[in-house]
């Protein structure tokens, strides 16, 4: 991802005026969000997606609006995002992190690809796999009901039987 790819993600969220099935934004100004790891999980467990901290959702009268101003400490949100992405989730997962000007404000661009079917649900540790375990559907992260966890359990289980 290059700034070329950044500013077209912002077009399009300024177009629809909504977040979408594959693009979250962060504000991430004034430090870290403090929850971010739903988006990850349902990245992870849909189709992949691209989370942009540093981009901020304004809503004014009846449009939406998705201006850059920029992230607190781009190298320290990035470490904060792969400590997390490294150790509190099942499997780990591997984010793509790019920190690109926009403006004059440093955006920082994280790809979380969609995990393999064999490998679902990706879950956060801390909340269990039951309630850390998230999909994504239009712009929300919602929980997986235990019925579509148990689907990714009978896929995996059926997958390793020879």
């Amino acid at each position: 991802m290059d700034k070329k790819d950044i500013l077209k993600m912002l077009q399009e969220l300024n177009e629809k005026q909504s977040e979408s099935v594959c693009i979250e934004t962060k504000k991430a100004s004034q430090g870290k969000p403090e929850k971010y790891y739903d988006t990850i999980s349902s990245f992870a467990n849909t189709m992949g997606g691209v989370i942009l901290f540093g981009v901020e959702e304004k809503k004014r009268k009846n449009k939406t609006t998705f201006i850059p101003v920029g992230v607190y400490d781009a190298n320290n949100l990035q470490k904060n995002i792969t400590n997390l992405c490294s150790t509190e989730f099942e499997p780990t997962i591997r984010p793509e992190i790019n920190v690109v000007d926009i403006e004059g404000k440093k955006i920082v661009a994280v790809r979380i690809d969609a995990i393999t079917q064999r490998n679902k649900p990706c879950y956060y540790k801390p909340k269990g796999m039951h309630n850390g375990s998230y999909i994504r559907v239009g712009d929300r992260d919602d929980n997986m009901t235990e019925y579509e966890i148990y689907k990714c359990i009978s896929y995996r289980n059926s997958c390793t039987r020879i």
